[in-house]
């Protein structure tokens, strides 16, 4: 099974510079949970922190978006470790550990495509309900 994945799609290896990149901005994106969590003791406290109704989704698919960095800068690592210990971490020939790193990429980015989607359709239907419920359409209503 392994091997047709591998034949289909290509194996490509993230440069220094590519790999420094998302860890810089794993780090800039992790300030601003930082200074949310800081921010929640603040009388009166920001709006911007607050995780209310409105706001949930957005957060959500900010925490999901930095496990997915998280994930994709140790990744490399994680499976060069796991290769080194290889007779350990296999099954009858089955690399588990390392089907397990692959299924929780996959899954995170499998997550964090649908948040994304359902924050999209989460707009497009305010924005379509504020038209709707504008003044201009009550009076083509009223008439």
């Amino acid at each position: 099974m392994m091997q047709v994945l591998e034949a289909y799609v290509p194996h490509y290896e993230l440069s220094l510079l590519d790999r420094m990149l998302l860890i810089w901005l794993f780090i800039g994106s992790a300030f601003v949970v930082v200074l949310q969590v800081s921010q929640s003791w603040m009388e009166p406290r920001p709006r911007w922190t607050v995780l209310d109704e409105r706001s949930k989704p957005y957060w959500y698919t900010y925490y999901v978006y930095l496990a997915f960095l998280l994930v994709q800068i140790s990744y490399r690592p994680l499976r060069h470790k796991m290769d080194s210990m290889q007779p350990l971490l296999s099954i009858g020939g089955f690399e588990v550990a390392a089907a397990a790193l692959d299924g929780a990429w996959i899954g995170l980015l499998s997550l964090e495509a649908l948040m994304i989607v359902f924050v999209l359709a989460l707009q497009v239907t305010q924005l379509f309900g504020k038209a709707a419920s504008s003044p201009a359409a009550y009076k083509l209503k009223e008439l």
